[in-house]
């Protein structure tokens, strides 16, 4: 699995507990998006055997890393050389500092089943601020592996 960083597990569960975290609202926060995805996979290696399903972790963070909750987000799944949708915009509304979805064996599926590896990359867009004036947007590649047995 993908280690996490101690003090973050520490404001993660502050975050959960509802511990002074600030909310979407707040007009003076610059926030920061740590994206995580839970892999089990062989040192020095992220990548994803094809059809595996994930979980798929957004934290938030303030400008001093403290846990912070905006006011809602969505991401999209696009195959990087295709161009192919393969999760729409998927928007959602965390409850805490932290959201947390899967990634589903039919994202995690190949594009092109020609390829060995197969490049997707995880949009993500956040909104705080007074009436969501301020947004912060993230990307992150994932190599999925082209399985023989699979397809």
């Amino acid at each position: 699995m993908v280690s996490i960083d101690p003090n973050l597990s520490t404001q993660i569960v502050d975050a959960l507990n509802g511990s002074n975290v600030p909310s979407g609202g707040d007009n003076d926060i610059d926030v920061q998006i740590s994206l995580q995805i839970a892999l089990d996979y062989e040192p020095g290696t992220d990548i994803i055997p094809e059809q595996s399903t994930r979980i798929l972790m957004f934290s938030f963070f303030d400008q001093n890393n403290n846990p912070y909750l905006p006011n809602s987000g969505k991401y999209k799944i696009t195959d990087k050389i295709t161009g192919t949708i393969i999760t729409d915009w998927t928007e959602f509304t965390p409850e805490f500092s932290v959201y947390t979805t899967l990634l589903t064996s039919e994202e995690n599926s190949l594009v092109n089943p020609a390829l060995n590896l197969e490049v997707h990359v995880i949009t993500l867009t956040v909104y705080y601020g007074e009436n969501n004036c301020e947004e912060e947007n993230l990307e992150v590649s994932v190599t999925i592996q082209n399985l023989v047995g699979i397809t």
